[in-house]
């Protein structure tokens, strides 16, 4: 991508992989939507075709280090609740399971030939199709089958694009599994899935607990009798699992599948409405859940927000004096209080928000800064000292929730289980970050409609800016990303504020460079003649430099675009780049 695509790679001969050479597709067998007929005297030459060009495309997928691969589950019309999503690999896949069916019928030998020779080592088709073969008795005995399964190793054993045809199989042949073979397959069950990487030694326990009960537990009820020992075990890990629900064993077959219904909410405020105000927090919170197999969660407070925005406040403020802060219900009346209601109850409501205490600012930090970021102006016109109020309040809590409650609210990117590491210095995560979206406020709070040249930013707003900037973690990063994509205006408003404060951030060797850079890049404007000048020594460098960043966005692109934008379009201006000898 980007520069990358015109750039030769940079890393050692032995470490190159092969996106950095090229970009490889497999091409797989295409039927353009017309059925394919295969009679019974071409069936088996058909079939080994396609198991050969599973053989083949599996080492070129394994060569090229594809780590996200998905193929169709094996039972399309069992325990399924909505449809799923194929990649171009599913029509040659559902063709040939279909034919192994075919060929089980009429040559279970051959059949058997083929899935003794599967590798339930090879992630991208022959482990789902090795336990599709174990579930089938007329290939099978069933304690072979156990055998088999018992010797998968963790990661086989436990990989979740598998996990269907793992219970499945079991459901299956559990009645003829001897009672050792049940021990063995409950024991190795029940010790659950290895920590992954990315696990602290806190998390691992719980994560393991949970897979380890929901596997457990599904196979009881489909009506397989675990021995005792291991019976009693299940019950013990279940017991120590917070809130277990028998919805989590039923799902876990379900999770190859993408469910494609729709969750409703019913914000009926009915069952509230005409409650004592003391009474309304108490039945919100019972009604505030959706049943297992609903698809509709019912939210009455968020209802009475909108039809009686007085009594939800009430309720609020007298739940909050026995220290009951649900969280849920005061995000409903921060996002749904009406515009219109009256100035005094308006009052009322900001200085309620203005006296949270900061644990709970902290919870709802990311509620309240997106709130601020699209509302900060609005309050400022209706009583500008309570607005300033409630913003600082809101600073107050997050920051009092140290360098954690600062951090961006988008979480890490995954591709096939494993973490894709990127930067989360970057104003694609400043938008979604809490003290990102207050450095967004305070610019929407600069007065006037259209700025004139040197109208200034306030003091007030500066002053407010510098606290954000020397925030711990990644709020500092999320602040100065936000700030430094306005440096264009910046410069035409208030010159010398920022090339004292802002300019000075872009150094290659000032802690804040890369914020600040992705900050400026992100914009994707042309540095206007009064920033180009300034930051004409620092562009001339900026490249290798700006290569070192796993960024979220590809910039590199957009510092070559500027790069060649003012070298020709402005050759003679005090900006302009040197030419090239």
């Amino acid at each position: 991508m980007g520069l990358h695509e015109n750039k030769p790679p940079t890393s050692e001969w032995g470490e190159l992989r092969f996106d950095e050479i090229a970009r490889f597709e497999i091409k797989y067998l295409e039927r353009h939507n017309e059925d394919l007929v295969v009679p019974d005297e071409d069936l088996y030459a058909v079939f080994r075709l396609l198991d050969n060009h599973f053989t083949t495309a599996a080492g070129m997928l394994s060569d090229l280090g594809v780590s996200y691969f998905t193929t169709p589950t094996c039972y399309p019309e069992r325990e399924t609740d909505g449809g799923e999503q194929y990649r171009d690999s599913s029509e040659p896949f559902l063709l040939f399971i279909e034919l192994f069916n075919r060929i089980v019928a009429l040559d279970a030998k051959r059949a058997l030939a083929h899935a003794m020779l599967w590798d339930e080592g090879n992630e991208y088709f022959f482990r789902k199709l090795k336990l599709y073969a174990l579930s089938k008795p007329d290939l099978f005995d069933a304690n072979d089958a156990a055998e088999i399964i018992s010797t998968f190793d963790q990661t086989a054993f436990w990989d979740n694009e598998v996990v269907r045809e793992l219970l499945f199989a079991l459901v299956d042949r559990w009645d003829e599994f001897t009672d050792d073979s049940k021990e063995v397959i409950a024991e190795r069950i029940l010790a659950g899935p290895d920590k992954m990487d990315h696990q602290s030694e806190d998390d691992y326990p719980a994560f393991r607990d949970q897979i380890a009960a929901s596997y457990g537990r599904y196979l009881q009820l489909n009506g397989c009798d675990l021995p005792d020992a291991s019976a009693t075990r299940l019950a013990e890990i279940i017991a120590g699992i917070q809130n277990w629900h028998d919805g989590w064993a039923t799902s876990t077959v379900i999770l190859s599948g993408v469910h494609t219904s729709w969750v409703g909410t019913d914000e009926t405020p009915d069952a509230v409405l005409d409650l004592p105000v003391n009474e309304v927090i108490t039945k919100a919170k019972e009604d505030l859940k959706r049943d297992f197999g609903s698809f509709t969660e019912r939210r009455p407070f968020t209802g009475l927000v909108r039809a009686n925005p007085r009594k939800a406040l009430c309720a609020l403020t007298i739940a909050g004096k026995t220290g009951d802060f649900p969280l849920a219900f005061w995000s409903a009346i921060i996002n749904e209080l009406p515009s219109d209601i009256a100035p005094r109850l308006r009052r009322v409501f900001l200085h309620r928000v203005a006296r949270l205490p900061h644990p709970i600012v902290v919870e709802l930090r990311h509620t309240l800064a997106r709130w601020l970021e699209q509302n900060l102006v609005d309050l400022l016109e209706f009583d500008d000292d309570l607005g300033w109020t409630v913003f600082d309040h809101v600073v107050d809590g997050t920051l009092s929730g140290g360098a954690d409650a600062a951090a961006s609210g988008r979480g890490e990117v995954r591709m096939g289980g494993e973490v894709i590491e990127r930067s989360r210095r970057t104003y694609g995560h400043a938008i979604d970050g809490p003290l990102g979206m207050c450095a967004e406020a305070l610019f929407h709070a600069v007065p006037g409609e259209k700025q004139e040249a040197g109208s200034l930013v306030p003091d007030h707003i500066k002053a407010r800016l510098e606290r954000l900037f020397a925030a711990p973690g990644e709020g500092s990063d999320h602040a100065v990303s936000t700030a430094t994509r306005k440096l264009n205006w910046l410069m035409y408003i208030d010159p010398d504020w920022t090339q004292e404060r802002l300019i000075p951030l872009l150094a290659y060797d000032h802690p804040a460079s890369e914020p600040a850079w992705n900050g400026l890049l992100y914009s994707g404007r042309v540095p206007r003649l009064p920033l180009a000048k300034v930051i004409k020594p620092l562009m001339l460098d900026l490249f290798p430099w700006i290569e070192e960043f796993s960024w979220d966005r590809d910039l590199s692109r957009v510092a070559a675009q500027w790069l060649g934008f003012m070298r020709v379009f402005h050759p003679d201006d005090p900006a302009d780049l040197p030419r090239p000898r």
